[in-house]
This record gives C-alpha cells, structure tokens and sequence, in this order.
C-alpha cells in the first residue's frame, strides 16, 4: 500500500456541489496530504463552500485563527479557490471528529469571527471517508 492517498467522490455526492465546484471537484484529489495510508478508521472531514468579502482579509483572520482550530479538533486543511473568483473559497480540512467540528463552526465566537473577516454564506459539508487509493 503507498504513503500517497487522494480522495474521491463518487458522482452522486459531485452532482450536489454548485456548478464551477461540480467542475472543479477532481482538485481535492489534491489532498493527499488529508489522508493516511494506514488508517483503519475513517477520519471526519469538513468541505467549506463559501464567498469572502476579500481574500487578503480574510486570509488574515483564517491565519489568525489557527491556533484555536488546531484547539477545537483540526488537524489539517487545504484552502482552495475557484478559478474564476478568488473571493470564492472551499476550506477542506480534517478534523478529531464531526462533533468537534460542529461545536467550532457553529459557536458563537465563530460566528463572529467569520463576520469579522467577511465570510458570506457558508455552506458546511460534512464527510465520512469512504475509500481512498493511489493511482
């Protein structure tokens, strides 16, 4: 078995992204780094679809605010862009479990946190490992 994993979606669950995520999903393969070889449980992960008023800024406080993701359960994460827009976000991450991620996400102090840097209508998707490979 290889070091390497990537993860992927099956056509079902591809079809409920928006349209330019839909086309762009194939990139999360990207995550190798997510996924671990040996792993005999499924890790929880987190897929953030979101609109930023303005990345820099944004960017900032998401910098910022590592500290208490890696507290609240994260244990790694990707940010990615849609090609078009850059102030168009997916945060993919994993994290400790599905709990911890919902008490972060939907915390008070959050909520306040994604204002103060702009965030426009998260969508939170929420995922279970079901297969990962190396080709």
């Amino acid at each position: 078995m290889g070091t390497e994993n990537s993860l992927r979606f099956s056509a079902p669950i591809c079809c409920q992204f928006p349209g330019q995520v839909r086309q762009k999903i194939h990139t999360i393969s990207l995550l190798k780094h997510v996924i671990h070889a040996n792993s005999t449980h499924p890790m929880p992960h987190v897929l953030i679809i979101h609109e930023v008023a303005d990345y820099p800024a944004w960017k900032k406080v998401f910098d910022h605010a590592a500290g208490i993701r890696q507290e609240a359960g994260e244990r790694t994460y990707q940010v990615l862009k849609y090609e078009s827009d850059a102030n168009k976000i997916v945060h993919f991450s994993s994290w400790t479990s599905h709990a911890d991620a919902r008490a972060f996400f939907e915390s008070p102090r959050l909520v306040k946190i994604r204002e103060e840097a702009g965030v426009k209508a998260p969508d939170f998707i929420y995922l279970d490992e079901l297969e990962a490979g190396t080709l």
